[in-house]
């Protein structure tokens, strides 16, 4: 007789808290059994679980106020161009430059507080255009959104990154862009200090856009204070520089995120998007930013424990091992198991999504990356207890990364056939 029952919910399962245990060994769990007498055995099983890759072509990338520039290459994942698009406004201060006053210079400084890729260790080549359509306020920008720019850019830079903390970069404008904004700023009846749609309809903002031949990505945090476009001048006879500080910060802006997968494991995923897609080397692929997101069908664990009566399972753990990452190209930092309906959507109530819980608590369980194990793992004990007997009827999940780093990074991993797998501890009737 099999005491689960799980296709009924009036099954039995059979569950002992008291022997929840931590170690790999069964038999260390602190039981005291004997095989020769004693009526109790303890298990361990690992069973694969099977996947897919789902690419997500939805991805909200508007007023972020991080933005990404950056061409970077895998062999695996493919090309992935991101250009950053932000207008400017007015700074802290009034806007209020005397009209006799003279121009020196223009600078674009902007706080790096993420690089990805390993390119990073040469040297990076980034342009800075001038818009020629506007970010509108009230819409809704997505990935593969694009917005008009000069082709002519008005500053280029060149710049070692470091991995591992924020920097400041610079660029400097040319002296035409510089002088057009000076000229204006200081005339009240072009750009109104207190009116900022004065500002938008001479100046509509920036681009941020990568030499195709680079092979990383950096993300300017635009919150800093460390970021600003800096217009430099003095008054007539003064040898002290004065300048005034526009700002980014709560300002209308987007990312467009664009992938090519031609000639990878992944060629023709994005041709159908939430689609069950399996990849041509059967690996499991995360990348954020592009939109690609891992789906697990547990239904293996149902069809496991149908097949042994008597038991009780005391402990599972879904482990997602993943290859050994490259230089400067980290995984997410954790990930959220999300319930999928059969439009693998993830499933909402109310304004939550539902996914594996915290046991004792309504908080989703969200792993972190463990860098010494190169793994994920997710306590799953819960979440067996209630889907064996039909109590929670979701069968499969998707796994995200944060939801900060989905739209605002490209940080990936890569995962081996059979290193997605449930880690099962079990006590059984002789």
């Amino acid at each position: 007789m099999n005491l689960l029952g799980r296709r009924t919910k009036t099954g039995l399962i059979w569950i002992w808290t008291l022997f929840l245990f931590q170690c790999e060994d069964p038999n260390e769990i602190g039981l005291d059994l004997r095989a020769d007498s004693d009526k109790v055995g303890a298990f361990y099983t690992e069973i694969d679980i099977p996947t897919s890759v789902i690419s997500v072509d939805s991805i909200l990338t508007s007023s972020s106020a991080r933005l990404l520039a950056g061409h970077y290459t895998d062999p695996d994942l493919g090309e992935m161009t991101a250009s950053g698009y932000t207008r400017f406004s007015f700074g802290e201060s009034r806007l209020n430059i005397p009209e006799e006053a003279v121009y020196d210079s223009i600078y674009l400084n902007l706080n790096v507080d993420y690089t990805y890729g390993p390119g990073v260790s040469g040297i990076q080549n980034f342009s800075v255009h001038e818009l020629t359509e506007d970010i509108i306020d009230t819409l809704a920008y997505f990935r593969y959104n694009e917005i008009a720019y000069d082709p002519e850019p008005v500053g280029t830079g060149a710049f070692l990154l470091p991995t591992d903390q924020d920097t400041t970069i610079f660029y400097k404008l040319n002296d035409d862009f510089g002088n057009a904004l000076f000229d204006s700023a200081r005339d009240t009846l072009i750009i109104d200090p207190d009116e900022e749609s004065t500002l938008y309809d001479l100046f509509k903002g920036f681009a941020f856009i990568a030499d195709p031949a680079n092979n990383s990505l950096l993300r300017y945090n635009q919150e800093s204070g460390e970021s600003d476009l800096s217009l430099y001048y003095h008054e007539p006879g003064d040898t002290v520089a004065q300048f005034y500080k526009f700002r980014f910060f709560t300002i209308a802006n987007f990312n467009r995120i664009v992938t090519d997968r031609t000639g990878t494991p992944l060629e023709g995923i994005e041709e159908q998007p939430l689609t069950e897609f399996t990849p041509s080397d059967n690996k499991t692929y995360i990348q954020s930013g592009g939109g690609l997101i891992p789906k697990l069908d547990l239904t293996p664990i149902l069809d496991y424990f149908d097949t042994i009566s008597d038991l009780a399972f005391n402990k599972v753990v879904l482990e997602v091992r993943i290859i050994d990452p490259a230089f400067n190209e980290n995984p997410p930092s954790q990930l959220t198991f999300y319930f999928t309906d059969e439009n693998n959507r993830r499933i909402r109530s109310g304004s939550e999504f539902l996914g594996l819980r915290v046991e004792g608590s309504s908080d989703l369980v969200r792993p972190p990356f463990v860098e010494d194990n190169n793994n994920y793992e997710a306590p799953a004990t819960l979440y067996t207890g209630e889907i064996l007997p039909g109590i929670n009827p979701y069968h499969q999940l998707l796994l995200f990364p944060p939801e900060f780093g989905f739209t605002l990074s490209i940080n990936h991993f890569k995962v081996d056939p059979g290193n997605i797998r449930a880690k099962i501890y079990y006590t059984r009737l002789k």
